[in-house]
């Protein structure tokens, strides 16, 4: 059996210092040297694949991802001043419940308010409320006659807890 030179670069069987310093000792010969470092990559590998399966994992009882803000929809997307239209909202609450022990728990928002802004224009339209399991709420309400045709936006909770991008369109 060929003995593994340490410290002197790559051998016939390809093993350079930091593969001789990882698996084996200055008494190890070759045959040796390849098992210990086919263990050595089992394991190393059997490890790699498990921390990305770790960090996907999914979370312990008692924890959610709830920390997303509100996502606003609105129905029709174009309208005409005057005309009425409705708006959805899902997860209008405080709080964020996505650590053990939950430290800051969530709770539905009430009575907030929405404007309509376009320019430097803006006014109330009516509150939203968000209930249920997805703090979801709705709003039916006329787009305001003061409205020009053009980019406009609705706001909740100024100075931009959410905010929701429409075009005004001309009216009939």
């Amino acid at each position: 059996m060929t003995p593994v030179r340490h410290g002197a670069g790559p051998t016939r069987f390809g093993h350079g210092r930091l593969a001789a310093l990882v698996v084996g000792g200055p008494g190890d010969d070759a045959a040796t040297m390849i098992v210990r470092r086919r263990a050595v990559l089992a394991v190393a590998g059997a490890l790699g694949s498990l921390v990305p399966v770790a960090a996907c994992a999914p979370p312990t009882s008692g924890v959610a991802a709830s920390c997303a803000g509100p996502r606003l929809a609105l129905s029709p997307v174009s309208a005409a001043p005057g005309q009425q239209v409705g708006l959805s909202v899902e997860w209008l609450h405080s709080g964020c419940a996505d650590t053990v022990p939950v430290v800051d728990p969530e709770g539905p928002l009430a009575d907030v308010p929405v404007e309509v802004v376009q320019g430097s224009a803006r006014a109330v339209v009516g509150t939203i409320s968000g209930t249920g399991p997805q703090f979801t709420g709705a709003l039916q309400f006329a787009l305001p006659e003061w409205l020009r045709p053009g980019p406009a936006a609705l706001v909740l909770d100024d100075p931009g807890f959410g905010r929701l991008a429409f075009t005004v369109v001309a009216g009939a």
